[in-house]
């Protein structure tokens, strides 16, 4: 080596032997030249040095290397779903997590549940439900005093009335009565009911008079069917117009007459069923209603309403699609008479008051013999 000059040396190979020299030349004195291995330079290098073959294991401590690396706790979390580990998705999304620590949740994934002649008594704005007997979803809006239905095709009335009562009757001696004004009926109007009745035949429905003095009555006379009956002094006697209809025994049916004219209309379940020719006025006799001297109903009565015109083109106004009450305030042109059965009375005693928004002023209906406000049967 030593006739040779140092670029004319043998390069060392990529992972030098512990044994390679390596020719040093020492130039603090006379120019000789000195060897010095790979080993000679490992031991004298500074010691604590990483060495890529441990694999970071040689860090002294680990902690503080993560944190000025600014890693950090999950950079040592386990993966999976128990308590501190790191959510990691895979080809389906999110693993089953246990949400059982979430706060601010519902109690429960599943709506309140009521039938629709039962829901709660003191609901507040937002409250939700689910109705068995109609299957629908109801919320409450205490500003309108509504329950806002979203039916089968997604579309929302907000005008079905929130109903509470009905007024029930038996056919023995029940009478319902209203002092209304003699000519309510006179000329145009329109008469709205809904009516839950037994199916003995002979029972009437509602009429304008207690006895056989002037007016007019609605009875059935044969399960399914009732018929329409005019009265009126020096006449002829009763006048019968047979409706053949779609109500069924025990069961809720709106019915509504509406003239116009010489012409009275008849609907049941918003059909119209029946037009005949009327020319003489209808009026009240007395002012009873549900009863007649003869013929008494086993009946639910309830929104029996009254105009002072023909409403036959706002029926829809009158009565939903799902057979429910609607809110006859919404209507432009108010009844003249409009009793609730209850609702408007908190559900309590005989005396049942002309809504506060219905035309015809303070016109109470009564209740004697027993009639009463009934809380669990109403449309």
């Amino acid at each position: 080596m030593a006739n040779k000059k140092i670029t004319a040396l043998t390069a060392l190979g990529t992972t030098p032997a512990t044994n390679d020299v390596l020719p040093i030349v020492d130039v603090s004195g006379t120019a000789t030249t000195k060897k010095v291995t790979v080993a000679n330079l490992v031991a004298a290098a500074p010691q604590g040095d990483l060495l890529a073959s441990n694999n970071l294991s040689d860090v002294a401590n680990a902690g503080t290397s993560r944190t000025n690396l600014g890693l950090g706790t999950a950079a040592v979390a386990n993966t999976g779903t128990s308590n501190g580990n790191v959510v990691v998705l895979d080809g389906v999304g999110l693993p089953a997590v246990n949400g059982s620590q979430l706060t601010n949740l519902p109690a429960s994934s599943s709506l309140p549940t009521y039938a629709s002649t039962n829901r709660p008594a003191s609901p507040s704005t937002g409250d939700i439900i689910y109705e068995t007997d109609t299957g629908r979803i109801s919320v409450y809006d205490a500003t309108s005093g509504l329950w806002r239905y979203w039916v089968q095709d997604g579309a929302v009335d907000p005008n079905e009335i929130v109903n509470l009562y009905s007024t029930q009757y038996d056919a023995t001696d029940d009478l319902g009565t209203a002092s209304v004004a003699s000519n309510s009926m006179s000329g145009d109007f329109t008469l709205s009911f809904w009516m839950n009745a037994a199916s003995t035949s002979n029972h009437m429905m509602l009429s304008s008079n207690y006895g056989y003095a002037d007016g007019w009555g609605l009875m059935r006379k044969t399960a399914n069917k009732f018929h329409i009956y005019y009265y009126y002094s020096g006449g002829s006697g009763w006048l019968y117009q047979n409706v053949v209809t779609d109500m069924s025994n025990d069961a809720w049916t709106h019915i509504m007459l509406a003239r116009t004219g010489t012409s009275l209309k008849t609907y049941v379940a918003g059909s119209l069923k029946n037009t005949t020719t009327l020319s003489n006025n209808i009026s009240f006799s007395g002012g009873t209603l549900v009863t007649n001297e003869s013929y008494r109903s086993a009946s639910y009565l309830d929104e029996v309403a009254v105009w002072s015109s023909d409403q036959s083109s706002n029926i829809s106004e009158i009565r939903s699609a799902a057979n429910k009450p609607k809110n006859l305030n919404s209507m432009s042109t108010k009844p003249l008479y409009w009793w609730r059965m209850g609702d408007d009375n908190s559900g309590t005693g005989t005396t049942i008051s002309n809504n506060s928004n219905a035309t015809g002023g303070t016109v109470n209906w009564l209740l004697t013999n027993g009639a009463s406000i009934n809380s669990s049967v109403k449309p």
